[in-house]
């Protein structure tokens, strides 16, 4: 049994979640319903709390999540289509709102396209980054910067990722789609 610890425990410290685990912090913060009942007072707060973030020394960058890695799961199973197939498909992808800098804070590379901006909001087209395992399996050998998927709404991909753990580290390689935090949560 020790051995097997051991072992377990050893290849557990190895394997490479996909993100940045030696210089990355997570914070949770749960707002005061009576206080914050307002959506824009906690956006309000949000973005004065990163602002703040940032503003320390020794701080790259600092982004908000709807879920961390390895801590929350959001598996969706939906029927899609793209811009280059009117056929639909069914995929199951990992979901995640996460805010602008959110891969440099992590660690994740952004291997074509870019990240979120605070122009990706509530109002403003919608957008969405997906990663290696996303893009291989619903755009193929297609590049799919500039082109649009299209779930409840259509959502042009301005980012393509790095694959990442999303729920554990044993998992395959999953497929995940992120949104702008601020057009889902404004």
């Amino acid at each position: 049994a020790a051995f097997l610890f051991l072992h377990n425990l050893l290849r557990a410290t190895s394997m490479n979640p996909g993100f940045d685990v030696q210089h990355t912090l997570w914070a949770y913060m749960r707002l005061v319903p009576e206080r914050y009942a307002d959506q824009a007072k906690q956006m309000t707060l949000v973005r004065t709390a990163l602002e703040q973030l940032r503003a320390l020394p020794g701080v790259d960058a600092a982004a908000i999540t709807r879920r961390v890695p390895l801590n929350d799961n959001c598996m969706i199973g939906t029927t899609l289509r793209t811009d280059l197939d009117s056929r639909a498909r069914d995929v199951e992808y990992e979901c995640n709102d996460v805010g602008p800098d959110y891969f440099r804070a992590m660690g994740i590379p952004v291997l074509a396209g870019r990240e979120f901006t605070a122009q990706d909001r509530s109002g403003s087209a919608g957008v969405a980054i997906v990663n290696e395992s996303f893009a291989r399996e619903v755009f193929g050998s297609v590049n799919p910067i500039g082109h649009t998927v299209i779930l409840d709404k259509p959502l042009r991909i301005v980012g393509v990722v790095r694959n990442a753990r999303y729920f554990t580290l044993a998992e395959k390689q999953r497929l995940a789609l992120y949104v702008p935090y601020f057009t889902n949560n404004e």
